[in-house]
């Protein structure tokens, strides 16, 4: 199981909020004064913070709301036991990239994801999530890219038609809990690269494999062997149709 690495971030003074110009703000380290003033930066597109801490989500929510055009937002958590409450955070119709990485409040989703309509990138690392969270995500059928890392600690994942009808790459990763993930024929129409990684509990090969014709690239790595071992051998059946299978340790 990877850790929780914090980002590095710059440090930087709250001033930088008077250049009204700025567009992008990219690994600065949050602070309280600097959440608060960043909506002072009204052409900005792009946010990547790291070292976020709770205690100042509601003034960093704040400043989001009043950004017209911002389309990227990434905030990382200060480590892996802060809890992010993004139920502060107003509806982002226009957002296209969301990184998320830290607890979620309560172990789920914020009502916030229904709002998340153009969204293309979704990162959700460390989520800690009780229920699976596709179910909440489906509507976002923008997506191309979705990479779920240590996000959900339950035990099956259901793609379920109709999901995802232009997602294009998936990355399942170090989700110690999940023992089974369900492939139905219809979703995920348009995948092409597929990367398993550290799911130390999934034992059984996704017989649905076999209905993500447009796959060509499938990654696994630090899996279990006896998943190894069947997709090598007895259900080899269910990737024949990829061009390429990658085994890593």
């Amino acid at each position: 199981m990877r850790a929780f690495d914090p980002i590095a971030g710059v440090s930087v003074p709250t001033s930088i909020c008077n250049l009204k110009d700025l567009q992008s703000l990219q690994r600065i380290e949050a602070t309280r004064d600097l959440a608060e003033n960043l909506k002072q930066l009204k052409l900005l597109k792009t946010l990547h913070l790291s070292k976020v801490q709770q205690c100042f989500m509601p003034e960093l929510c704040a400043s989001v709301a009043m950004l017209p055009y911002l389309t990227n937002l990434a905030i990382s958590a200060i480590n892996n036991d802060e809890v992010l409450n993004l139920n502060f955070l107003d509806p982002l119709p226009d957002l296209e990239m969301l990184h998320i990485r830290g607890r979620m409040e309560m172990k789920i989703l914020p009502r916030v994801f229904d709002s998340f309509h153009k969204l293309r990138r979704l990162h959700l690392y460390w989520s800690g999530l009780k229920e699976d969270p596709l179910c909440h995500l489906a509507h976002m059928s923008n997506l191309v890219f979705l990479c779920l890392i240590k996000t959900y600690d339950g035990e099956l994942l259901t793609f379920r038609k109709v999901y995802f009808p232009n997602i294009r790459d998936l990355i399942l990763m170090d989700m110690a809990q999940l023992v089974a993930i369900e492939i139905e024929d219809g979703t995920m129409i348009n995948l092409e690269y597929l990367q398993l990684t550290g799911l130390q509990g999934l034992k059984c090969v996704p017989e649905g494999l076999y209905f993500l014709g447009e796959l060509q690239r499938v990654v696994l790595q630090d899996m279990p062997e006896a998943f190894v071992e069947k997709l090598r051998g007895e259900e080899s059946r269910f990737i024949q149709h990829v061009p390429h299978v990658i085994y890593r340790d």
